[in-house]
């Protein structure tokens, strides 16, 4: 099975799930698994196109997608990971992935997010203010347990 076969039936998959979300009455969740999976259509045609020209069916890597596909594709794999989390819903609304959204801040790596999230660690107030600014994540106690006082 080539990545492009995957990636299609992924999409079906998801094409049924929002079928079956639509007939239970979920509307906004039904839309969503439906538009994954046209995003997920467009992906696997434009990873087909790659192994057609390159002449065989290699991996597709990140790099060879446009900019667009592959942006949508984190985002699509975020929704998978944790379609209900409240942050990393609210970072997609924004267009970001929690890795992206670490990488625009500048951390190492997105463990960070989840540990200021866990309260883990103290977050720095500089840090809640860009990330409030960013994707609308309000800087309060409920959100943040461990922030560092002003």
């Amino acid at each position: 099975m080539t990545p492009a076969d995957k990636l299609r039936a992924r999409a079906e998959a998801l094409e049924a799930e929002g079928k079956r979300l639509k007939e239970q009455g979920k509307y906004e969740e039904a839309a969503t698994r439906l538009v994954l999976a046209l995003d997920i259509r467009a992906a696997a045609d434009e990873v087909e196109g790659l192994q057609r020209s390159s002449g065989h069916a290699k991996v597709v890597t990140d790099k060879m997608l446009s900019p667009a596909v592959r942006k949508r594709k984190n985002l699509n794999i975020s929704e998978t990971q944790a379609p209900e989390d409240p942050f990393a819903v609210a970072c997609r609304e924004a267009g970001y992935s929690i890795r992206s959204l670490a990488k625009k801040l500048g951390f190492k790596s997105h463990g960070t997010l989840f540990n200021y999230l866990a309260g883990e660690r103290a977050v720095p107030r500089l840090v809640t203010k860009r990330i409030e600014k960013l994707i609308g994540w309000a800087d309060t106690d409920e959100h943040w347990p461990r922030r560092e006082p002003e």
